[in-house]
This record gives structure tokens, sequence and C-alpha cells, in this order.
């Protein structure tokens, strides 16, 4: 029987959601107003999440969810996720610099931080 359903109420949430874990109905962040404290909570919730992500199974990826009535297999959600994180990481670097930052290297160097391979 596939793995249930869950909604989930953080980004780290999704692999506990399609592996069935139980973790994924009691997860869920508070909401911060502070960039360090969203900094901090991505820093320790991620890497389990990407643990999770990581043993999933080839059946457990191929694994039709639904999601607002459509129907995908779950690694594609896996990419929308993905796909929608890049999106609003380049939507922020775009604020920055009018906002009177400096935009950090992402991909690559910016015109305002050389890229370094460290």
């Amino acid at each position: 029987m596939p793995a249930p359903v869950r909604q989930a109420t953080s980004p780290g949430t999704s692999a506990f959601a399609m592996s069935g874990s139980s973790k994924a109905s009691a997860t869920s962040i508070s909401i911060s107003n502070t960039f360090a404290a969203m900094a901090a909570w991505y820093g320790e919730n991620m890497a389990g999440a990407m643990q999770q992500v990581t043993a999933l199974t080839g059946p457990q990826l191929l694994t039709p969810l639904v999601f607002f009535g459509h129907s995908q297999a779950a690694f594609l959600y896996l990419l929308l996720t993905y796909n929608h994180s890049v999106h609003h990481r380049g939507q922020l670097s775009t604020y920055i610099r009018p906002a009177g930052g400096r935009v950090p290297c992402i991909y690559g160097s910016s015109a305002d931080t050389p890229f370094t391979n460290t």
C-alpha cells in the first residue's frame, strides 16, 4: 500500500510524508522574524530531511502522490520543491542590491562577490 500523504508543515517534512513516517504530522516550525533564527532552523532541520530523501527507495520515489488534485510521482514533487527554492533564491538575490546589500556568489561569481572554491 502506498505511503499515506500528509500535509507538510515545513520544507523538511516532505521526505517524511513520502516515506510514510509518523514524524510528518508532528513536525512543525514556529514563525520567526529574524534571519538568524530562520537560518538556525534550516541548519538544524535540513540535514535530517536530506537523509530521509536519500534513503527513499525507487518504489517510494515512483509512488503517485495527490497534491491539489494533481497526481504525480513523488520524485516530481521533490524536483518541483527544488526548482521553487531556486526561483526564490534568485528572487531574493534580485532584491538585495536595490536594498543596498551585496549579492553573494550563489551559483558562481556575482558583481559584488567573486566566486571562491573553498
